[in-house]
């Protein structure tokens, strides 16, 4: 096998080597994204749920007892901010998981590419060899 050939198949291999770290540094940035973007819409169907137990109990509570009828419309108007509060947590969730994706995307690509540079280069050189 002639210098020049080694020194590309050695290239290849570099090339190879760098596209899979970035592969697995973008898979590992996109799972950490993802997994934040799930916690903030768990915090937001959380939030739904005590927000409809609260008023299922307020219903079914005696309407006369204004102290509870108070306490429960101080919790709703937290339970609204706290609402807008988490909406906006996950939109940026969601916005950096779109970023985190397209990161990927693009590292999965060149990934992609790398390894077949590297295999139509093993080919040709198989070919040569024959010859």
């Amino acid at each position: 096998m002639s210098e020049m050939t080694e020194n590309r198949k050695q290239d290849f291999e570099r090339l190879k080597a760098v596209t899979e770290v970035a592969w697995a540094a973008a898979s590992q940035g996109l799972r950490r994204q993802a997994a934040l973007e799930r916690a903030a819409s768990a915090k937001l169907q959380d939030l739904a749920q005590a927000r409809r137990r609260s008023l299922d109990g307020l219903v079914a509570a005696d309407q006369s007892d204004t102290a509870m009828i108070s306490a429960a419309s101080g919790w709703m108007i937290w339970a609204e901010r706290e609402r807008e509060r988490l909406n906006m947590e996950l939109a940026r969730a969601r916005a950096a998981l779109a970023g985190e994706q397209a990161k990927a995307r693009k590292a999965f690509s060149k990934r992609e590419a790398a390894k077949k540079l590297q295999e139509i280069d093993k080919e040709r050189r198989r070919r040569r060899l024959a010859e």
